[in-house]
């Protein structure tokens, strides 16, 4: 009985361990997102230089990204070419991680221009003032002729002043006592800390996680073409698309608003061309989505415009002689006549998406004659 029971043991333990191997070889199941980045005392954290690593999407195909040598999701940048450069910033909607290289929306813009280098500087997570910190340490560097500058209207707003972490602190900034003056707000010295996911033993197995997946999908009952992960917070849009904002939203609007006519005098100085970029998120874009949302956490739709940061910041840059795009328009149409653009999973734009914003850049820029 005793040697039965440890020929069992064994046997279980061996079967296992290859299940283990296999899965690792064949069907990773552990992301390799969080160790991508790298703690950074300045801008929080920033992708670790010349890394490769695996984006795991339970159901759905696994994304292989790679940065390069200066740490950013393109390829080597060559700062002596001659070729017309396009600087592009922002954060995941730039990086979009969750399409091949090749189908991320500046590399498209680049495919389809001639002689022009168009650099993603995009990192994940970053809010506003992370974007303009790399902004200022690279024009210096790159000589950029274009710079496209993307906001995320999601969550931009209130990363640029909550103290909230990603994977790592992030620096934030506060409007001055009579709102005239943006004060940086660094980050307190911090001791280099590992990401705040930090795992028990069988949490690195894959194995475990594998069971977990689909333990999960058996007992869960939310229909999965309306997965949108807002079961624990009130989403963003919620406050930023109230048609009667409160205070602490008027101050992120403005906080924004005055870091983007920062942004826009430097760049001026620098003698740099600048097109800001608002892209939308899935529930702005998505009726059905949106409908759905609002029913859940308030039930009045009467009260809210899912345009309304887009017209709000559009009017702004009117008024103080911006160049701005709003991609809104344009995906919401689509998405109503069907067109996949957001991939309701994790919400960045799907290859479609990109190529078309890519497109509607593009024709932005060569209506200004930014481009060719």
């Amino acid at each position: 009985m005793k040697k039965n029971l440890i020929l069992f043991c064994v046997s279980l333990t061996f079967t296992l361990l290859l299940v283990e191997i296999v899965l690792r070889i064949f069907s990773p199941q552990i992301s390799s997102h969080d160790a991508m980045f790298m703690q950074d005392n300045s801008l929080g954290w920033k992708f670790v230089p010349n890394k490769t690593g695996t984006i795991i999407y339970p159901g759905l195909d696994n994304q292989t990204i790679r940065t390069n040598s200066i740490g950013y999701r393109d390829g080597e940048i060559e700062t002596n070419n001659q070729s017309k450069k396009i600087m592009v910033l922002g954060d995941s909607f730039v990086t979009n991680v969750s399409v091949d290289d090749h189908e991320v929306f500046t590399e498209v813009m680049e495919a389809s221009l001639d002689d022009t280098a168009v650099l993603n500087f995009g990192v994940n997570g970053y809010g506003t003032i992370q974007e303009f910190m790399v902004l200022k340490e690279w024009v210096p560097k790159v000589n950029p002729d274009v710079i496209v500058f993307m906001i995320y209207l999601r969550n931009d707003f209130t990363d640029n002043v909550k103290r909230g972490e990603w994977l790592y602190p992030r620096p934030t900034v506060s409007l001055s006592e009579d709102e005239t003056e943006l004060i940086m707000n660094p980050m307190e010295a911090l001791s280099q800390s590992k990401p705040k996911t930090a795992w028990k033993f069988w949490r690195k197995l894959h194995l475990f996680h594998f069971v977990q997946t689909r333990v999960n999908a058996m007992s869960s009952s939310q229909p999965k073409d309306i997965e949108h992960q807002f079961t624990k917070y009130t989403p963003p849009e919620l406050y930023l698309c109230k048609k009667s904002l409160s205070e602490e939203t008027k101050l992120m609007y403005t906080t924004l608003q005055k870091l983007l006519i920062e942004i826009s005098n430097y760049t001026a100085h620098k003698n740099i061309s600048i097109v800001y970029a608002l892209a939308p998120s899935i529930l702005q874009v998505d009726d059905t989505l949106w409908s759905t949302t609002i029913s859940k956490y308030s039930g009045n739709p009467n009260l809210y415009d899912p345009a309304l940061p887009n017209n709000t910041l559009m009017n702004f840059a009117k008024d103080n002689d911006l160049m701005m795009i709003d991609l809104l328009p344009i995906l919401q149409e689509g998405t109503r006549e069907g067109k996949v653009f957001y991939n309701k999973h994790e919400h960045h734009w799907t290859p479609d998406g990109n190529a078309q914003v890519s497109e509607i850049i593009l024709s932005y820029l060569e209506s200004k004659s930014l481009v060719k």
